[in-house]
């Protein structure tokens, strides 16, 4: 069986500020907190282990919640150091400094190495600064085209690696390109979203899906359109139960940093890159 590879993007929960609404940062943070004590007793329910990409605004903001993460046996690993950061924008040696910043509050937080790297909005990011700044694998590859926002369609649906840095793609549906996750798989709901994370196994070599803790909370009090907030707070659980569910029975349990391990190979004690694709 193919691994599951479930992660969340624990942030600012900026979404409405992005649409014209006042939200202050404490706000924003306790949205996102409140949804992860809704999400891990779920994952506990069904012993599925996941990776929770963090900011570091969170993580100093919030260090208990933090701990609760990686206390129930999930992986940390980095957002940024904060939601708002666009790491092509920046002075490479700035941007390197805050993904380093980024990376060691992250591990002072957690008690763990941090090893993975999810850009804010998949805002794309040169792999020699991420590797400068510690990084060993990044998941903000998303092989779609979201009108706005970035154009992957021309990216692998399966691992690469760059410049030392191993590229785990979020899963798409193959041929079409169309996402399967987060907004996507709520508007679809369970079934149909089920179905399509099937198809996305076609040719990929796992599922591999994201979500945000604020879904589990009903954000359309936060003035969020309907169409960005459907099936969001307690629907939301109940669909993320329902792919869970489904995924155990199909899929083996893996972290993406448990997944990016077992393709490297240890040559006189180093671990080393096995080549799995090209772009």
């Amino acid at each position: 069986m193919k691994p599951f590879l479930l992660t969340f993007d624990v942030e600012e929960f900026d979404l409405p500020v992005e649409l014209g609404h006042q939200l202050d940062i404490d706000q924003q943070l306790g949205v996102t907190e409140e949804g992860l004590e809704k999400i891990l007793p779920l994952l506990a329910k069904h012993t599925v282990v996941s990776t929770f990409f963090v900011t570091a605004q969170f993580a100093r903001a919030r260090p208990d919640a933090v701990r609760a993460i990686t206390a129930a046996g999930h992986e940390v690993a980095c957002h940024g150091l904060t939601h708002r950061d666009d790491y092509n924008a920046l002075a490479r040696e700035v941007a390197t400094q805050r993904l380093r910043t980024a990376r060691s509050i992250l591990a002072e937080v957690s008690g763990r190495e941090i090893g993975g790297l999810r850009t804010p909005r998949f805002q794309s990011c040169a792999c020699s600064i991420m590797r400068d700044a510690g990084f060993t694998y990044d998941a903000s590859a998303h092989p779609t085209l979201i009108p706005g926002r970035y154009n992957g369609l021309r990216l692998s649906r399966s691992p690469w690696w760059d410049e030392g840095i191993l590229r785990v793609p979020i899963s798409v549906l193959p041929a079409i390109r169309l996402p399967i996750s987060w907004l996507w798989y709520r508007t679809l709901g369970p079934w149909l979203g089920t179905l399509g994370g099937r198809a996305a196994c076609f040719g990929a070599p796992y599922l591999h899906v994201y979500f945000h803790p604020w879904e589990a909370i009903d954000i359309r009090r936060f003035g969020v359109p309907r169409a960005l907030a459907v099936r969001t707070g307690d629907r939301f659980i109940d669909a993320l139960d329902y792919l869970v569910a489904w995924a155990k029975l199909h899929f083996t349990r893996s972290t993406v940093g448990d997944f990016v391990n077992a393709y490297c190979v240890a040559v006189d004690g180093v671990a080393t890159p096995v080549s799995l694709s090209t772009r």
